[in-house]
């Protein structure tokens, strides 16, 4: 259990099953690990330490972002949380949402958020650019040849990119 502030105390639990980068990938420094959606109504009632980077976009519904970092705070349709490799954070919807998600790794994405690219946990996604991001990685989704490793790569990069010009806006 951790106390986070005024907030209740949760339990930390951690996740690691990813998929495994091709050598190339690592070479690059940066890979997609997985992108996923879903309609979900229910409170994990834990933090977790994911153990990689994500941006999670909230399409419909509202609901809590909770990170020892963070607090909690608010969040809507709209908003994107940005989940960081080494910080517990938890998500839920009040009543029901749908999310989609873009979960990334790399040595080159903990060096982007250490320049300060990702340091914001929820903002307004203005530009809808995780799902513009994730609509463009499902083109390629299951391609393991070279092209489509680089492919994904300079999708998340741009996404990056407009999340934090995002972020910037929203100060």
């Amino acid at each position: 259990m951790r106390d986070i502030g005024n907030i209740t105390r949760f339990e930390v639990f951690r996740s690691e099953t990813f998929r495994t980068p091709l050598g190339f990938e690592k070479e690059l420094g940066l890979w997609v690990d997985r992108t996923g959606e879903a309609v979900s109504s229910s409170n994990p009632g834990k933090l977790r330490i994911l153990g990689l980077h994500a941006a999670v976009y909230i399409e419909k519904g509202e609901g809590f972002y909770i990170s020892d970092k963070a607090g909690r705070k608010n969040v809507r349709a709209g908003d994107v949380m940005v989940v960081q490799p080494k910080v517990p954070t938890m998500y839920y919807p009040k009543g029901e949402w749908k999310t989609l998600w873009i979960v990334w790794g790399g040595l080159e994405s903990d060096k982007l958020d250490k320049m300060g690219y990702l340091g914001k946990p929820v903002f307004r996604d203005r530009n809808e650019c995780v799902r513009k991001a994730f609509m463009s990685l499902l083109r390629i989704r299951g391609r393991e040849d070279m092209g489509s490793i680089l492919e994904r790569k300079k999708i998340v990069i741009e996404m990056i990119l407009d999340l934090h010009r995002s972020a910037k806006e929203d100060e």
